[in-house]
C-alpha cells in the first residue's frame, strides 16, 4: 500500500487487508481460518502507516476481526513517524552535494544542506507532502496515531 490516499483511508485499507490475512491466512499456509498470526511492517511512509495501524489496533481504536491480538510482530525501516517533519534528523540526514560527491539522504532533500536548512519552515515541500497525506485536518500532523513521533507512553 502506498500513501496515495489520505491517512484515514490508508489505515482502513490496511485494516481490511489484515482482516483478510487474519481470516484466511497467507496463501499457501496451513493456518486454520481465524487463527493466522501476522506481522506488519514497512519502510518510509509504509513504515509510518504500519506503525500507525499497529497503534490503532494496540489501543483498540481499530480491531482486526473484532480482536487486537492478531498481530504477532512488527518491523519498520526508516518509518515516517513525524508528519511535522521537524526533528533534527530530517535535516541532518538530508541529501546534499559536496564538490563532485553526492551524499544521499531523504529523497525530498535535493538541495545542498544549507539550502535545506533555510527552507525549513511550514511551507517547505516535505511538510506539504504530509499535509496532503493527512487531508484537511492539519491537527493530524501531531496526532499520536497518525504521527507516532508525538505518541505518549500511554499510547505506545
Amino acid at each position: 500500500l502506498a500513501p496515495v490516499h489520505h491517512h484515514a483511508e490508508m489505515v482502513n485499507f490496511t485494516i481490511s487487508s489484515l482482516e483478510y490475512l487474519a481470516t484466511h491466512g497467507p496463501p499457501g499456509c496451513e493456518n486454520r481460518p481465524g487463527e493466522a498470526k501476522i506481522f506488519i511492517g514497512g519502510d518510509s511512509s509504509g513504515g509510518g502507516l504500519a506503525y500507525s495501524t499497529l497503534l490503532y489496533v494496540h489501543n483498540g481504536k481499530k480491531l482486526i476481526n473484532k480482536r487486537k491480538d492478531n498481530i504477532s510482530g512488527a518491523f519498520f525501516y526508516s518509518p515516517w513517524v513525524n508528519l511535522m517533519c521537524n526533528s533534527a534528523t530530517y535535516l541532518s540526514k538530508s541529501g546534499y552535494t559536496q564538490g563532485n560527491k553526492l551524499n544521499t539522504g531523504d529523497i525530498l532533500y535535493k538541495a545542498d544542506k544549507a539550502s535545506n536548512y533555510s527552507a525549513y519552515d511550514v511551507s517547505s515541500d516535505f511538510q506539504e507532502v504530509a499535509k496532503h497525506y493527512i487531508g484537511a485536518d492539519e491537527s493530524m500532523l501531531i496526532d499520536p496515531f497518525a504521527s507516532p513521533y508525538y505518541a505518549t507512553s500511554e499510547v505506545l
